[in-house]
Formats: structure tokens, sequence, C-alpha cells
């Protein structure tokens, strides 16, 4: 658990669960790169805040604002620490590695995440939407790697690597690269 100021009052943030992450963190995407998409900063803003501040003051948040709350407005001092508290307060971590030259699509990588999820566990697509944090995926992600499922060794036994089909657009790419431009 985690506390963030907004309007002057402390308030205790769990862990986001998928669902609240992926909002969460399309929104974060968003504000990060204001000209490549839809970029509308109140709207992106208040997603986070009632992400974060969780559903069960979502409905306050959007019904009767924040002066009805009789608080102030968070600050932009406030704003902006909470949302560099972002990888902390969704239990992310820096990434270390350049970023992949592939272009794929998010909710690939969601969805390949989700089964991954659901075939170690049984546990239905809903489930894992609604319970399922970054936290609780490493401590299934390490209990995985002490006890591997039956499948996963046969697959190293038997030297199976998973590899991605290329996609249109990674063709291109490649022609493009060992195509010398002409001007």
């Amino acid at each position: 658990m985690h506390t963030v100021t907004l309007g002057g009052k402390q308030w205790l943030i769990a862990e986001p669960v998928f669902k609240d992450l992926k909002v969460i963190l399309a929104a974060l995407n968003r504000l990060n790169n204001p000209h490549e998409s839809d970029f509308n900063l109140i709207a992106d803003v208040q997603l986070i805040v009632s992400r974060v501040l969780g559903e069960r003051h979502v409905r306050k948040f959007k019904h009767y604002r924040w002066q009805v709350w009789k608080l102030p407005p968070p600050s932009s001092d406030e704003i902006t620490a909470m949302l560099s508290a972002i990888p902390a307060l969704c239990g992310l971590q820096v990434a270390t590695s350049s970023p992949s030259s592939t272009t794929t699509k998010a909710n690939d990588d969601w969805d390949a995440l989700y089964w991954r999820v659901i075939r170690q566990t049984g546990w239905s697509w809903e489930t894992v939407d609604t319970t399922m944090t970054m936290s609780r995926l490493s401590s299934l992600s390490e209990s995985l790697n002490v006890t591997p499922s039956a499948d996963s060794m046969i697959a190293a036994y038997l030297g199976y690597e998973y590899s991605k089909a290329d996609t249109l657009e990674n063709k291109i790419d490649a022609w493009l690269a060992l195509t010398p431009t002409q001007h």
C-alpha cells in the first residue's frame, strides 16, 4: 500500500489490478506522447486519478467533483508527484533493455499475458482482469520458475522455442533497412 496526496488529503492506494492498470498505462502513454495520439490532458489525468483512487471513490469523483467534496482541487505539484509515482504504485519495474524495434499491438501483449496466467492457474479471463496485479504476477512467475509446469519442462527438453510470425510491417521495415534510400 502506498499513499498519495491529492487535494491536500492523503489517499491510501492499493496496487491496481490488470483491468485498471491497462487504463492507467494507456492514459500515461498518451500523456508522455502527446503528439502521437489523441491527447486530452484533463481526461487522461482524470482517468488516472479515478483508477488510482479505486472504484469505491470513482462514483464520488465523477458525480460530486472536487469542489463539492469541500477539498481544494489537486495542485499541479500533487498531480505531478502522483504521475511520477505511478510505477511504484502499480508495481512496475523500470525497463533496463532498449525498446523493441518490432511493432506489436499493446492488446496482443496483454492477451498473451492473460493467457499465460489463465493457463497456469485455471482462472477465468474476468478473474485475472479483476484480481491479478503486477506483484502477484511476479510471485506467480517466481513460483513457476521454482516448480515449472510439466508442459514447460517437456517443451524445454524437446528444445521448443516460440517464434512470433513476421508481420507485413516487420517485413517492410526489414526491406527498407536493407534498401539504400534514394534522394
